[in-house]
């Protein structure tokens, strides 16, 4: 059953024109989050708006390919138990899509589902198929562009194959349109950390404190756990 209605998925080709222009208002929406244009002797208003435009479209082709592949990955790794889950969720996205065939406003994927996704598509990060489980992971960010378990769990799933330069695309995009987010930060930070890059780190970290703050968080623990990160950042920088 879940395969047939992913075949009706695929085959039908208005409703994925639809999805596709979706997409390309997500990517629109990116371009305007990255921030107003500096102006700089060095790079003309032009060049930057250009430059923050490839960016943005770099990321939205990375996450829009393989759909087919990684729907697939999603069933075969699937229980059946699991399957009759994965079935509803297709049956939403369907949903989903003729929505804005109709150009009506679609609500989201539940985060509920994304979760259930994400628990499918980390197995095979345990199994070390870093390939697969990327595509499963663009996948969930088609379904819920938002869900920040599957910006992480993509940008650890390019990590692991040394694509760093795809790692430092995601996060710029995931915590730039996103700064409010404690959990993409931390590993965003991680990252950063790791390749040497401490004042981006920093300024990521600092920046989704200033979020948390001006949100009245500075009691949960998503600042707590920012907040020592930043500390111990700072510190290294100090040669503390």
């Amino acid at each position: 059953m879940t395969k047939q209605k992913l075949d009706e998925l695929i085959e039908n080709k208005s409703i994925w024109k639809e999805f596709e222009e979706e997409m390309k208002f997500q990517e629109d929406s990116i371009v305007e989050s990255l921030g107003p244009i500096n102006p700089s002797p060095l790079k003309s208003a032009k060049t930057q708006i250009r430059e923050k435009k490839q960016r943005a479209k770099e990321i939205m082709d990375l996450i829009s390919q393989d759909i087919t592949i990684a729907t697939q990955a999603f069933i075969n790794e699937c229980s059946p138990e699991e399957k009759m889950r994965l079935d509803q969720i297709f049956d939403n996205m369907a949903l989903q899509l003729k929505t804005f065939a109709e150009k009506k406003e679609a609500a989201p994927i539940p985060v509920e589902d994304c979760e259930f996704m994400e628990e499918i598509a980390k197995r095979k990060l345990l199994k070390q198929e870093f390939q697969e489980a990327g595509r499963m992971f663009r996948f969930i960010l088609q379904l819920n562009f938002i869900y920040s378990g599957a910006w992480v769990g993509w940008a650890i799933s390019e990590q692991e194959q040394q694509h760093w330069d795809v790692v430092d695309q995601i996060f710029y995009i995931a915590t730039t349109s996103m700064p409010h987010d404690s959990y993409i930060a931390l590993f965003a930070a991680d990252f950063y950390t790791l390749t040497n890059q401490l004042q981006r780190a920093v300024e990521i970290l600092q920046q989704t404190k200033t979020q948390l703050i001006e949100n009245n968080q500075q009691t949960s623990k998503s600042f707590e756990l920012v907040n020592q990160s930043l500390e111990r950042l700072q510190s290294s920088l100090q040669g503390g």
